[in-house]
């Protein structure tokens, strides 16, 4: 029942995501202001989002993943809330900010509990049911924005995910009371001092945390003792994440991802409304195929994990993805265009939820911290890719752009399939 209620906050975070990109028209009229100004609510989200991400993570590794999760739900819903009833274009864009920031803890924590409560062999089926719900939200996020926007008023729309927001946290709260605070011990204190190398070793794991710090130092350490020592047990964690050379590769390999996948998917709305001469919302629409795809693998991963693995997953990921974007690029009709899309979308999460398995099993001992680094590298790719992408596309035009990154993902799968001979031979015998 508790995933129930995580799957729903990851719901909410997706769709809140993606909610502004088809209401910039009309906040624009009703704030006056240009389409471009428009656009802050989108961008100081995403800014939020991004920049919390390894904040969260060593918060769920001590507090416990739910418990944080429930509590950002709620800050999220009050965020939500804020929007619906801003006065003003600053009061929308600094509650859209607050939005961000806690929205962010939702998905990575969330995968990291079900790294905590799955035993490996499964995980891979129940992340690809949970990422079903970011996949609908996001999904159904730009499709409910545009909606609102045109019956109920924009206003609406912050409503609803309020609601949604509330209700996850609201139940998680009462799910998760049972749900233990991580303890720390002497050995995991003295971590927080000790080299990288050390602090991800036996033993030690790399754990530490603000509470036990404190502990250790007796209740007469003043705030600011306090606060150096929390800084510190964040860097631990984040020394002994980096420590593991399994945890650089799949945290580079997702980097990649991102700038190669999300740099020219950014661009398929625009192509196909120059191409076809499609109106935007039209062109917006088509590419929801992408997303189609991933609800394809995850109605099927059970098949294709018992019949590719994890490499056949990777090498026919990246494969997929490649198909996608030349098809794409050499698109005759909107239905090569839409099948475009489909493999793609197929193509990437059979990539990526292959990638996040492993994710949440790169540093089992800091899993919050772990999968948060690995959401943060996934958006600094994209960020990246768009940006790079943005130059690429005006100087070399659209078909170059997209063949480049469809063979460079090709290449990308086959690498991250090649590096399963370096991962520790204890990584898929976890238990919880």
């Amino acid at each position: 029942m508790k995933l129930f209620w995580l799957g729903l906050a990851a719901f909410a975070s997706a769709t809140s995501m993606r909610v502004c990109d088809p209401m910039l028209p009309r906040l624009a009229q009703d704030f006056d202001l240009s389409l471009g100004a428009a656009a802050g609510v989108i961008t100081l989200y995403t800014v939020a989002y991004g920049l919390f991400q390894l904040v969260h993570g060593p918060i769920g590794d001590h507090h416990g993943k739910p418990r944080v999760v429930a509590l950002a739900s709620l800050v999220s819903a009050a965020g939500s809330l804020a929007c619906a009833l801003a006065p003003g274009f600053a009061v929308l864009q600094a509650a859209r900010f607050v939005t961000g920031a806690s929205a962010a803890a939702i998905v990575p924590l969330s995968m990291a509990f079900i790294g905590d409560s799955v035993a490996y062999h499964e995980r891979q089926r129940a992340l690809a049911k949970f990422i079903n719900a970011t996949i609908l939200g996001l999904v159904l996020g730009q499709a409910m924005g545009g909606l609102f926007a045109d019956t109920l008023g924009w206003r609406a729309a912050f409503a609803l995910l309020a609601l949604l927001f509330a209700t996850a946290g609201v139940a998680l709260v009462r799910t998760g009371r049972s749900q233990p605070a991580a303890t720390v011990s002497a050995a995991t204190v003295s971590a927080a001092t000790a080299p990288a190398g050390r602090a991800a070793g036996p033993g030690a794991g790399g754990a530490v945390d603000a509470a036990g710090a404190m502990g250790a130092m007796g209740t007469s350490g003043t705030s600011s003792t306090v606060d150096a020592a929390a800084a510190v047990g964040a860097l631990a964690r984040y020394r002994a994440v980096l420590a593991a050379p399994w945890a650089r590769i799949v945290l580079a390999t997702v980097l990649l991802e991102g700038v190669l996948v999300f740099g020219a998917l950014a661009f398929f709305p625009s192509f196909l409304h120059r191409r076809f001469g499609l109106a935007l919302w039209a062109a917006g629409a088509t590419v929801t195929a992408f997303g189609v795809g991933g609800i394809l693998y995850t109605a099927s991963v059970r098949v294709l994990m018992r019949r590719l693995g994890e490499r056949g997953l990777s090498l026919a990921g990246g494969a997929l993805l490649a198909a996608g974007f030349l098809l794409m690029a050499a698109a005759g009709s909107l239905y090569l265009g839409v099948l475009a899309c489909l493999l793609a979308g197929l193509g990437y999460y059979m990539l990526h939820n292959t990638l996040q398995t492993n994710a949440t099993q790169m540093v089992p001992a800091q899993r919050g911290t772990a999968v948060s680094m690995f959401a943060m590298s996934l958006f600094l790719g994209q960020s990246v890719g768009v940006a790079a992408a943005g130059l690429a596309v005006p100087a070399g035009g659209f078909e170059p752009t997209f063949v480049f990154c469809g063979i460079a993902l090709a290449l990308l799968g086959a690498l991250f399939a090649a590096s399963f001979g370096r991962r520790p031979a204890a990584h898929a015998g976890d238990r919880p």
